[in-house]
Order: C-alpha cells, then sequence, then structure tokens
C-alpha cells in the first residue's frame, strides 16, 4: 500500500514529541498504526513523516494538519521516483484559476494521473506550467490529441500521486467519473477574496 509522506521540518518534529509527551508512546503508535519502534525514526527528522502519523498527531493536539504542512512537499512511497509536490493551505488566484479548470475540464483517475481536456493546446501547456510553477512538479507533463463525442481536442497527463492526494484530499476534487453537478472546493465558497472567485469561474 502506498504511504503519504512529509518532508521533516523542526515544526513537525516538535508536533510529533509533543504528541507523544500528551498521550504516550504507545498510545501514539495505535492511533497512527505504527508500531512503537517505528516511531523513534521519525523523530529524529532523517526520514520523511507519514502523513498518518502527523494526522494523528495533529487530532491530539487539536490541530488542523493542512495548516501544519503548508510549505512542505508531500512525496507518495511506491508512487513515481521523486515526486514531490510542494503544499500550500492557503489559497492563492492562481491556484483557484488551476482548481477551476480541473473541476470544469479535468478528471482525476483510479491510476494516480490527473488529466485536462482543452480545444487548445497553447492553453494546456500554459496549465502545465504553472502546475511545475505552484506545485514545483519535476515529473513529466504529456499533451496529446484526444478524441472525444465533441470532436477532437487535446489533453494534459500528469502522472502524480502526491498532487492527486492533494486534490482529492485537500481540495476535495473526487477520483474516477465526475457526476454532472459540478462541485466547487469549499476553499472558494469560503473564501472572501473576489479574485480567488472570479480566478475559478475563469477557467
Amino acid at each position: 500500500m502506498k504511504t503519504v509522506t512529509v518532508s521533516p521540518s523542526d515544526d513537525l518534529i516538535k508536533l510529533l514529541k509533543t504528541a507523544k509527551e500528551k498521550v504516550g508512546t504507545k498510545e501514539l503508535a495505535k492511533m497512527s498504526g505504527f508500531k512503537t519502534k517505528s516511531l523513534y525514526h521519525w523523530w529524529s527528522g532523517r526520514r520523511t513523516i507519514p502523513f498518518k502519523l502527523l494526522k494523528a498527531s495533529c487530532d491530539i493536539l487539536n490541530k488542523n494538519i493542512w495548516n501544519e504542512i503548508n510549505g512542505h512537499y508531500l512525496l507518495v512511497q511506491g508512487g513515481i521516483k521523486g515526486h514531490t509536490i510542494l503544499f500550500h493551505s492557503e489559497l492563492t488566484p492562481e491556484i483557484s484559476n488551476l482548481l477551476g479548470w480541473i473541476v470544469t475540464d479535468g478528471h482525476l483517475s483510479g491510476k494516480n494521473e490527473i488529466t485536462i481536456t482543452q480545444k487548445y493546446e497553447s492553453v494546456l501547456k500554459i496549465l502545465g506550467n504553472k502546475i511545475r510553477d505552484i506545485f514545483e512538479y519535476k515529473g513529466a507533463l504529456t499533451v496529446q490529441k484526444h478524441k472525444s463525442q465533441l470532436g477532437v481536442g487535446n489533453k494534459i497527463w500528469i502522472n502524480s500521486s502526491a498532487l492527486q492526494f492533494i486534490l482529492s484530499q485537500f481540495y476535495g476534487i473526487p477520483i474516477g467519473n465526475k457526476t454532472r453537478i459540478v462541485e466547487v472546493p469549499k476553499q472558494i465558497l469560503e473564501s472572501d477574496n473576489s479574485e480567488i472567485k472570479k480566478s475559478f469561474l475563469c477557467a
């Protein structure tokens, strides 16, 4: 099974140790699903930290996991080597616009692929560059011709387990076939920034 991990930092290691001090090592291991001996590896800061261990620690301390890992890199163990993704908990107009494209013309597959279909190849290349810039994605971006019931267009493929994890778990974009009803991520609905909402609608 693939494990989502987060790049270590002094703040995250302190969070783990604070949770351990509050409930004890055995209880933390039980809540996170790891063996007690395994926890010491992550307190050292020499390994990426499992997301579910951080989530259990945040639950103990009544903290929001997404706020705690803002600015950290996510990696899926068992995914494609080197495909780390920089996570942002704060929404920007650029991220909002990209989400708009994914929600309306995109798809998250069960094979860890993110695809966006569009008539113009140039638009997809711009979106690909946004993904590289925003998430510091260094993997392959493939743009190819695509045939559908609506005719011939173009499609971009992004193969990233970590990015799909963020899109599905943080933004709530479903994996698999979407319904005809477009669900706007709650981060956009709850934003009081008009530029963020405008950027999403412009996609």
